[in-house]
């Protein structure tokens, strides 16, 4: 058994006040949000305020991926999000292919399609074209504390001696037109007529 503890070596991050980590670091600590009026409307024919980023900003979806059926919009956004973070998160790691993801992602929606399941890592890698160990992936479509589930589990990876580096990582958007409208029914949005409610974002991170 190794001893408790990890060292980070480098981090990918990507959100809709930074394009990396240090970007995002500086916006952070400058206060800066970035909300603004989405293209999706409410259900009072209003704008959704969000944290989105432009979609120039995103790398676009690769042929390869463009020709799968089953990929819906909201898997192809977090794809394009997830790969931009995990290429950041490897350019000082020579070689990645042995290493596993632990990705934390958002809870499926009852009768909708999952929005990540494990196909997501062969997907990932042909976004992202960074050589990772698929097979030993693993997901944890649990939403909020997701990413913390994954971390837990990275750490115990590695305090067992089974590998030497994990990648740990968190990715989902809220850029969904049905995903909005269940959480606008359920007046979770924050809004004029909805006062404890939250701004949705998008993000992802390693």
């Amino acid at each position: 058994m190794a001893a408790e503890g990890a060292l980070i070596l480098d981090v990918g991050m990507i959100t809709s006040v930074g394009l990396n980590a240090r970007q995002i670091a500086a916006s952070v600590r400058a206060g800066m949000t970035r909300f603004a009026a989405s293209s999706i409307y409410d259900k009072q024919f209003e704008p959704f305020t969000m944290a989105v980023l432009p979609e120039d900003a995103l790398p676009p979806l690769t042929p390869a991926l463009d020709r799968e059926e089953d990929l819906t919009s909201r898997q192809m956004r977090m794809l394009r999000l997830a790969s931009c973070a995990l290429r950041e998160a490897v350019k000082k790691i020579p070689d990645a292919k042995d290493i596993p993801i632990y990705l934390g992602a958002p809870e499926p929606l009852a009768n909708r399609p999952k929005p990540v399941e494990e196909k997501f890592f062969r997907h990932l890698g042909i976004q992202s074209e960074v050589a990772f160990n698929v097979a030993e992936s693993k997901l944890f479509p649990n939403g909020r504390a997701a990413g913390l589930m994954a971390l837990k589990e990275g750490m115990l990876c590695l305090a067992s001696g089974e590998k030497k580096y994990v990648l740990v990582g968190g990715v989902d958007t809220y850029l969904d037109i049905y995903l909005m409208g269940v959480l606008d029914m359920e007046e979770r949005i924050l809004g004029p007529a909805v006062m404890d409610g939250f701004i949705p974002g998008e993000g992802a991170a390693f």
